[in-house]
């Protein structure tokens, strides 16, 4: 005899007669619970720079490794009841982010940082953040930085399902700077540029001149020592008749 039990699963009932030792009648019933395959449909994702596609069955009680590639897969294995359980596991290859950055990472002095990441070859991008290698800056596609706080470096982290791409950016801050050390003599005048300003305790002139087709601003330190001029003492005899009396050389 079959039948349901009401948990779901079929049943089979079996009864024998006979006779015992002891010459009374026995009836033994025997339910045989027949436990039906369990399918399981499931679906992980992996990144397309992965090894391979893992997948644990029962938490942990088989690994199985699984080809880099967008496909349906089964596999069957003993539940713990005994029984064969079949799961059917389809691979979601997830695509790299590919970003291409614009902006100057080599800037002037009091010039403000900006880069715009745009995503190609149609990649879809979850989110992104921008990091100076420990901080988080923005999770914007455009980052703007003042001039007084542009980092040496910039971190582009980009997330698309369970891949993550990072590219790094140095800074290169541009300041190009002259110093000179000159000496003229106690008569003569050091000529700065009308802007130039002077420290008198250091005799030091600093003025900064403006770059031509799109060079950096240059600063100028000009230290300026003074010599005093040679002098030269002699002795000459003149009439009283001879005044004034005119030196030469």
């Amino acid at each position: 005899e079959i039948a349901e039990a009401a948990n779901g699963d079929d049943i089979a009932v079996f009864y024998a007669e006979g006779e015992t030792e002891s010459g009374c009648d026995s009836i033994v019933m025997l339910t045989l619970t027949i436990k039906p395959t369990v399918y399981t449909d499931t679906t992980i994702h992996v990144c397309e720079n992965a090894n391979a596609a893992i997948y644990e069955i029962a938490g942990g009680q088989d690994i199985i490794q699984l080809p880099v590639e967008n496909a349906t897969h089964e596999y069957t294995y003993q539940a713990a009841n005994g029984c064969d359980s079949i799961v059917s596991i389809s691979v979601v290859v997830d695509l790299m982010p590919n970003l291409g950055v614009e902006g100057n990472t080599a800037l002037c002095a009091n010039e403000d940082l900006e880069l715009a990441a745009t995503p190609l070859d149609n990649t879809p991008i979850d989110s992104l953040r921008w990091t100076d290698g420990q901080e988080v800056l923005s999770t914007d596609n455009i980052l703007e930085i003042s001039s007084e706080d542009v980092p040496e470096e910039v971190v582009l982290i980009a997330y698309s399902g369970t891949c993550v791409a990072t590219q790094t950016f140095p800074i290169t801050v541009n300041a190009p700077a002259v110093e000179i050390d000159t000496t003229i003599c106690s008569y003569e005048m050091y000529v700065a540029p009308q802007d130039a300003a002077y420290d008198e305790q250091t005799s030091t002139y600093t003025w900064t001149a403006q770059g031509v087709n799109g060079d950096c601003d240059t600063a100028y330190t000009v230290h300026v020592t003074v010599a005093q001029a040679p002098t030269r003492t002699f002795g000459a005899s003149v009439a009283i008749t001879d005044l004034p009396y005119v030196c030469y050389g």
